[in-house]
């Protein structure tokens, strides 16, 4: 399987999410609004990181948060503890078993704070760590670039933003010359 045939399987797994995510989704977005969230914590590493740069803008031109992207080795190597306990930390990796990443969960959890893994292993160490699990069900990867699951960890920050806020996200698919094209709306 190449990286094309994976991008095809973009849509069905963006509708999974829709689809069978939203309860768990409205339930993660009741914990954010009963909370005194002051700031986001989003912590990566490599296409993860990216989406997180992705939920750094969402998060804070929809919600007025201010949106840090965590330095995991701050933990890992240098010992440092940031004050987390007012934050929405937030783990995403793929395989969820990356240890800096799920360092800053386990001492954004530790401190009290809210933690949300997002991950395509719901048994993993990121999962476990966290308070809230998304589940984004993108199966394995097997082409070299983390295309699917970057696409469904997109899909899941602006699901998450979307019902925080309580907007309504409206999708599309629509093939073009034979590509296709996924659009996310947010109302």
């Amino acid at each position: 399987m190449g990286m094309r045939d994976e991008i095809l399987e973009q849509p069905a797994i963006a509708a999974g999410l829709l689809e069978t995510g939203l309860p768990e989704v409205e339930a993660i977005a009741r914990a954010i609004r009963s909370r005194e969230i002051e700031f986001v914590v989003i912590a990566g590493r490599g296409t993860s990181d990216h989406a997180g740069v992705y939920a750094q803008y969402v998060f804070g031109t929809r919600n007025d948060l201010p949106v840090a992207l965590a330095a995991p080795s701050l933990l890992s190597i240098y010992g440092a503890r940031p004050q987390l306990r007012h934050a929405l930390v937030i783990g995403i990796s793929q395989s969820g078993r990356s240890p800096d990443v799920v360092g800053v969960v386990e001492e954004g959890r530790r401190q009290g704070a809210l933690t949300l893994a997002v991950t395509n292993d719901r048994s993993s160490s990121l999962a476990v760590a966290a308070e809230w699990v998304i589940d984004i069900a993108a199966g394995p990867e097997r082409a070299i670039a983390a295309t699917k699951t970057s696409a469904a960890f997109f899909e899941a920050g602006l699901e998450v933003e979307a019902v925080v806020v309580r907007r309504v996200i409206v999708c599309s698919l629509r093939l073009e010359s034979g590509d296709m094209v996924w659009y996310a709306h947010v109302h």
